[in-house]
């Protein structure tokens, strides 16, 4: 199994203990050591294609899973110009990429929906369309109605619900739930 993800990523760290318990085979390739890896592509009679990393080596044409868990985003080559990194980065990405897709693997999830996957709103309306039960929401970014809101759900004795609320002092969002 092939996990390509990011060093943040703790619901892969979950997979790998289950993994290793079960002493199964996988590599994990986590966006920020994309730069530090060894990537190995030829044809001639056969296909060759590698990543190393550090000590260790996937011959890709053995992976039989791939499980694309996040949008590969390398961290940059310390000392490079802002559009340089941009550039490395977008060639490591398609390089990975490159390397990796193959018809023959099973991807645990389809690659091309992942950044779509992303996007919390966006899930929310395909689960309400899917028929599954969602949350009253509300994502606001005006203080007043976030005010307004959180008055409103405070109030509410359903400890249930659970919604964003926002900040009154910054714009990011908190959760927040209401009193039982």
């Amino acid at each position: 199994l092939l996990i390509l993800t990011s060093d943040k990523d703790f619901t892969s760290d979950f997979l790998i203990v289950e993994l290793i318990n079960r002493h199964l085979p996988y590599f994990r390739l986590n966006a920020e050591e994309m730069a530090k890896a060894g990537y190995t592509f030829s044809v001639t009679d056969t296909v060759r294609r590698e990543i190393s990393l550090g000590a260790k080596t996937l011959d890709l044409n053995e992976v039989s899973a791939v499980w694309y868990r996040r949008a590969i985003h390398p961290s940059s080559v310390a000392g490079l110009s802002h559009g340089e990194r941009v550039f490395v980065a977008g060639e490591l990405r398609h390089l990975a990429m490159g390397l990796v897709l193959n018809p023959d693997i099973t991807w645990a999830n389809p690659i091309d929906k992942v950044s779509v996957a992303e996007h919390k709103l966006y899930q929310l309306q395909i689960a309400r369309q899917a028929g599954f039960r969602v949350p009253r929401t509300l994502f606001l970014v005006v203080r007043r109605s976030c005010v307004a809101l959180r008055t409103k759900m405070s109030t509410e004795r359903s400890a249930s619900q659970f919604f964003m609320g926002c900040s009154l002092t910054k714009r990011t969002p908190i959760p927040y739930t209401p009193a039982a």
